[in-house]
């Protein structure tokens, strides 16, 4: 593929000598119900990485690790304390 030239970044200035590079192309084909998806039981945490690839020195990524760790914390502990509010329908969807 060829490099693309450099496009502005609002976030910040970009040197002359950096490009853009374009190395593939994201297709959704589906999509699935929050509630009944693969990731429903999942904690995100954009710290956790493959191996190869490290995380960026943005502090914001360690703030977002914390607070989506709490948030799933929090998410699961309610549908134990509250299992009736959480119940799956007669349909298959949960309430």
């Amino acid at each position: 593929m060829r490099a693309m030239p450099a496009r502005r970044d609002r976030r910040g200035r970009r040197g002359s000598c950096r490009r853009l590079r374009l190395y593939g192309t994201l297709v959704i084909d589906r999509t699935t119900s929050q509630e009944d998806g693969d990731c429903r039981d999942i904690n995100f945490d954009p710290t956790i990485l493959p191996a190869g690839i490290r995380p960026s020195n943005d502090p914001l990524l360690a703030a977002r690790s914390a607070a989506y760790a709490l948030s799933y914390k929090r998410r699961t502990r309610e549908e134990s304390l509250h299992p009736e509010v959480h119940q799956t329908k007669s349909n298959g969807e949960r309430s």
